[in-house]
Order: structure tokens, then C-alpha cells, then sequence
């Protein structure tokens, strides 16, 4: 994630820390050290470390500077500059969307350079950073062209539910152009907005729907289009759903259903 040439700035900053020199900082070195010992067994994913780096480069910096001070080693400061320069430049469009789709896995193909994968989950024909880029405006396209063909009375009580705050922040960001209503959602900090006006009457659902959620908890309900986008995550497909009938007040309901995986 750091690239092979910046990453020597990490045992770089240890020997900053666990120096002399370094003593007052040595608490940084230890917070590092704990902090990435407890990702590991916690089998945490690798960015959760990454906000602790800025520190760690800076350590490793001052720690390069104190050595190559000196004449004979003048030239390391440069080269190592330049070498992390020409390794970015290399990893660059693997990691930065600088071409398009066809270019880009041509590149990955041709150079064996993937992207490292953030989560356990099936990969489609982009690796998971460029797929999250896809398909969420197609999303509310889909969405928009459903809610319309309701009726002017129906739209009204109409919730648009999200299970995941992706689909729920396509439709916050994208609806207002299809003339859809804010979302409503449980995932994270999107339960902090509660059911709005809603009470259940009719929601459409999209994201991870569980059809056997539809079947316990609607008195009645139809797939009305899918989630599908050929670049998009496959773990992001499913099928939307118009629940009619929501078995359960959302607003009495709506503290017992936040989630936060």
C-alpha cells in the first residue's frame, strides 16, 4: 500500500524512535508497533493503519537526514527521491484513475501489477477501488424511473431504503437530478437521520435485500430492477424491491435497527 520505496521509511522512523535522539518521541514508535500488532490479530483490514503513517515518514525522514549528513552520503537523499518517484510512477494508473477501463486492465495485465484487495469479497472486472467508482448513478436512475410510474399519492409515503449507506449516499447525491426524495437507511451514521416521515406503508428497498425479509415482513411486495452494473462490485448486486405494507412502524421500530458492520 506504501509503495517498496517509502516503505523503507518505516524501520527507518523505528531506528529514529528507538534511538537516542528519538527518545522523547519513543511513545510514537510504541503506539505504531501496538497498534499495528493488534490490526494483525485482529486480522483488522491494512488501511486502518494507514492515518498512522504521516508519522512514521516523518521519523523516517529525520532519521535519513542525520545519517546521509555527511559528504560521502549526500547522494542517498536524491536517489532515494528519484526511486520513489519512478516506483510511483510505475504503480501510478494502478492506483489513480488516469485511464480508461480498456487501458487500464491492459496495463494491469500486461505488468502484474493488481490492486490489493480491501475486502473478502468476490472482485467483477475491476478491483474493488475502481468498481466503487461504478454504477451508482445508474442506481438512482433506476430507482427514479420506479418511484415515477407510482402514483402522485403513493410517491408521497414512498421511502426509498437503503441497506448500505453506498446506495443510500447515490440516492441523496444523484436523486435530486431524477426528482427522487432524500434516502433513508440503518447502516452507520445513516440511522442517525431516522425514517424522516415515513412509517412503512411503502418503502422500495435496494442493497443486500433479503427476499425472505420481503416475504415475513411486507403484506405484500415485487422485484421492481436490480442494483447491476457490469463495472460496478458484484457484492453490490441485488435486487430492488417495493415492500407495500411494512409490517412494523419504522418510527416506533427505528432505535432497534441501526447497523454498524
Amino acid at each position: 500500500m506504501l509503495g517498496f520505496v517509502a516503505a523503507l521509511l518505516v524501520p527507518f522512523a523505528l531506528l529514529f524512535f528507538f534511538s537516542r535522539q528519538g527518545r522523547p518521541y519513543r511513545a510514537l514508535g510504541w503506539a505504531y508497533l501496538v497498534f499495528l500488532a493488534e490490526m494483525m490479530i485482529l486480522h483488522g483490514k491494512m488501511y486502518y493503519v494507514a492515518p498512522v503513517y504521516p508519522i512514521m515518514f516523518a521519523a523516517g525522514a529525520v532519521w535519513i537526514e542525520a545519517v546521509t549528513d555527511s559528504t560521502l552520503w549526500i547522494w542517498v537523499k536524491p536517489a532515494l527521491a528519484l526511486a520513489i518517484l519512478a516506483v510511483g510512477g510505475i504503480y501510478a494508473p494502478t492506483i489513480l484513475p488516469i485511464l480508461t477501463v480498456p487501458d487500464f486492465l491492459a496495463y494491469e495485465h500486461k505488468t502484474g501489477i493488481e490492486q490489493q484487495k480491501f475486502e473478502n469479497m468476490p472482485q467483477g472486472v475491476l478491483p474493488q477501488l475502481y468498481a466503487d467508482m461504478f454504477g451508482w448513478e445508474q442506481i438512482a436512475q433506476r430507482v427514479a424511473v420506479y418511484y415515477h410510474s407510482l402514483s402522485p399519492e403513493e410517491q408521497q409515503k414512498t421511502a426509498i431504503f437503503a441497506n448500505n449507506y453506498g446506495d443510500a449516499g447515490a440516492i441523496d447525491f444523484f436523486g435530486p437530478k431524477y426528482g427522487l426524495p432524500k434516502s433513508i437507511g440503518v447502516h452507520q451514521n445513516y440511522w442517525i437521520w431516522g425514517p424522516r416521515s415515513y412509517t412503512g406503508e411503502s418503502i422500495i428497498v435496494l442493497g443486500e435485500g433479503n427476499e425472505r425479509n420481503m416475504q415475513t415482513k411486507c403484506t405484500s411486495y415485487s422485484i421492481v430492477g436490480n442494483t447491476e452494473y457490469p463495472l460496478s462490485r458484484r457484492d453490490e448486486w441485488g435486487p430492488i424491491y417495493h415492500c407495500r405494507g411494512f409490517k412494523r412502524n419504522l418510527q416506533t421500530i427505528w432505535p432497534d435497527l441501526k447497523r454498524w458492520n
